[in-house]
């Protein structure tokens, strides 16, 4: 392959790995999903170090989502509303990405 060829083709090929890495991300997660959880123990040992990300999570959003709103209003009051938008819009999606994973 040669340069042009790459450049001609960016949005292509850039769409066509993202594609490919979210399949192989899927089929990852079929594979570990298909694999035995272990025993009492380790479930119960599981279950609480869930419990305490979950905490901690919760508490690191709270955090966060105070000090994402001063920042909003001084996008907002210094640069506009349209950069203050693309500023919520991306913390929004970045939680929301958070929360999922």
């Amino acid at each position: 392959m040669n340069l042009s060829f790459i450049i001609n083709n960016a949005l292509p090929l850039t769409v066509g790995a993202g594609v490919l890495s979210i399949l192989y991300g899927i089929l990852l997660t079929i594979m570990i999903l298909r694999k035995p959880r272990g025993d009492a123990k380790m479930n119960e040992i599981s279950d609480a170090i869930s419990a305490g990300a979950s905490a901690f999570m919760r508490r690191q959003y709270s955090v966060v989502a105070v000090i994402g709103v001063i920042i909003f209003a001084i996008l907002f009051y210094v640069l506009g509303s349209y950069t203050a938008l693309g500023f919520a819009i991306g913390a929004i999606c970045s939680t929301v990405a958070g929360v999922l994973a």
